[in-house]
Parts: C-alpha cells; structure tokens; sequence
C-alpha cells in the first residue's frame, strides 16, 4: 500500500478539490481519495506510521487520518512539509516532519 500527493496548479478558483492518491497492487492502479475542498490548499509530502494512521503536509496547514486516508482533519504539522519519515523506537515510534524546520511526534506503544 502506498500513497502520494496530488498537486494542483489550477488557476481556477472554483476548482477546490484537493486529493490524494491510494495504490495497493504496487502501482498498477490508484484510486484518489478527497483531502479537502479548498483552492487555497497545496499539498507537498504524505507519510503513514500504518495502514490507518498518516500525515499530509500542504500549505497553509497540514491534515492527518485515522482511517488510511478516507477522511482527513487540520493538523498543526508545520507549513509546506514536504517529507515524513518514521522511526520504530523500543518505546513506540517517532515521526519526523521537514519543512523549514525538523518537527518530531513521537507516539508511545
């Protein structure tokens, strides 16, 4: 399973649908899954800690879900992340987020 961001640099204000994208046969096919309706948002980096549980950065704020992508709430993660990457600790895991700065979440087990 993999996901991705899809950008868009559409002039046009009514078009304020914003998606992201969901593969799981490793490419072959994806399915887009609404983000938010909303012309001012740009998306950059997607990230899941597990099937349900991801983060993706966009500007002017980032989203994150519970439920592997099928709907998204605001999440404080920083402005424009553009890259997640999450470490398995003895404790639980910890997620990095880069943006201008380095932000850390770290999730107990």
């Amino acid at each position: 399973m993999a996901y991705v961001t899809i950008q868009s640099y559409n002039p046009d204000l009514m078009v304020t649908e914003r998606f992201v994208a969901k593969t799981v046969d490793g490419g072959r096919s994806w399915s887009e899954l609404p983000l938010i309706s909303n012309a001012a948002v740009r998306e950059f980096g997607v990230g899941f800690l597990d099937e349900q549980t991801g983060w993706v950065g966009a500007v002017p704020r980032g989203f994150q879900t519970t439920d592997g992508g099928q709907s998204w709430s605001p999440a404080n993660l920083g402005n424009a992340v553009n890259k997640f990457r999450v470490l398995q600790t003895e404790s639980g895991h910890v997620v990095y987020a880069i943006d201008t700065h380095v932000h850390r979440l770290s999730i107990p087990r």
